[in-house]
């Protein structure tokens, strides 16, 4: 479920935001995101972050858009972790005729190879359905799925770091912006009344 906050902005209050410019921002945004998954670093994102924030007025808009379209991805990755534990599921029972509800977790991600070679062991990786591929050829499927698995797991991990880190600045800044604007709005008002 997203939790993107939606604000109404007047878009005379861009300032030097131009769509043009907003949208190159979000691309490299979602570019540095793409480099924080590929080498496992969220600096990346967190600079520019930072660097976001550190404007005198901090395009809150952009980082409701940064955090939705990290979130998205964070929803992608976790589909496709899904898919894969569905894929070994399926190959298990229909090519191999094992049930795996007894030792493959419901999270996938949970796998250890060290458990997984035991199970194999103890089945002799038995092929009940008469299939033409070897036990070998089960183990490379499997350790494969294992290595796609690991890797979302970090993926995933990566990936719900960085969109909780973003919406917790977004969400600070639109606290900050609001109370400022009460304080603007009281000064005001304290103004007129004097």
């Amino acid at each position: 479920m997203s939790r993107k906050v939606m604000m109404q902005h007047d878009p005379e209050d861009a300032g030097l935001f131009s769509l043009a410019a907003f949208q190159m921002l979000r691309l490299e945004a979602l570019d540095l995101f793409d480099r924080c998954l590929a080498e496992r670093k969220p600096e990346y994102l967190e600079r520019f972050l930072e660097r976001q924030i550190a404007q005198a007025a901090p395009p809150l808009e952009l980082l409701s858009q940064v955090a939705e379209d990290v979130h998205q991805r964070l929803l992608g990755l976790r589909q496709r972790h899904f898919e894969v534990a569905e894929q070994v599921r399926g190959l298990l029972e229909q090519q191999y005729g094992i049930q795996p509800a007894g030792f493959v977790p419901a999270d996938l991600l949970d796998y250890s190879w060290d458990k997984l070679e035991d199970f194999l062991h103890s089945i002799g990786c038995y092929d009940a359905n008469g299939s033409d591929e070897s036990p070998g050829a089960l183990i490379v499927v499997l350790h494969d799925a294992h290595n796609t698995a690991v890797r979302l797991r970090a993926d995933v991990r990566m990936a719900d770091y960085l969109y909780h880190y973003l919406m917790d600045w977004f969400l600070a800044l639109h606290v900050v912006t609001a109370r400022g604007a009460w304080t603007d709005l009281e000064t005001a008002d304290d103004t007129l009344i004097h």
